[in-house]
């Protein structure tokens, strides 16, 4: 049994992953080394939700181009990540909450961020009310008792910066 906290206890881990890559690829050795101690660790991707179909940005366009998929990027992303918490041992669970890059305002409709540069500025002011639902989504769901992880804010994007808000 591993020792954590000064205790010799099994706990139940949560990560908060912005988007569908981001715990597997900076904690994905520590996610590793808890589940072969014997302790449940599960990965909770906040901004996995599906955009309408259609309705992207240029600049999200730009994007699903310099990724190479198109149509299918959302799906095939969280396959990968189905797959990778499947290699590290640990539940995933994916949120419906988009993207940065597919978020529009709810009062003018233009999307939020439309730039490079907008990804790693401020949380839009139309997304302080995102964070309040987020926080209330993860009180409601998380288990009792559980260790709740969220990685630094590295890079400064602003889904980062939002999840951890």
């Amino acid at each position: 049994m591993r020792s954590v906290c000064g205790k010799n206890i099994l706990m139940d881990w949560v990560y908060l992953s912005p988007h569908l890559d981001d715990v597997a690829l900076s904690c994905g050795g520590l996610v590793w080394e808890q589940v072969r101690a014997g302790n449940r660790v599960s990965i909770w991707t906040i901004c996995a939700g599906d955009p309408a179909e259609g309705d992207l940005s240029p600049f999200a366009k730009s994007l699903h181009d310099r990724w190479g998929n198109h149509e299918n990027s959302i799906i095939s992303r969280r396959l990968e990540d189905l797959a990778s918490c499947a290699i590290l041992g640990a539940d995933a669970c994916h949120f419906e909450f988009l993207d940065c890059i597919y978020r529009r305002s709810p009062d003018s409709g233009y999307f939020l961020y439309d730039s490079e540069e907008s990804l790693t500025g401020p949380i839009h002011p139309s997304d302080i009310i995102l964070a309040d639902r987020i926080g209330e989504d993860l009180v409601r769901l998380l288990p009792q008792g559980a260790c709740v992880v969220c990685p630094l804010a590295a890079g400064d994007h602003v889904d980062h910066h939002l999840t951890r808000a």
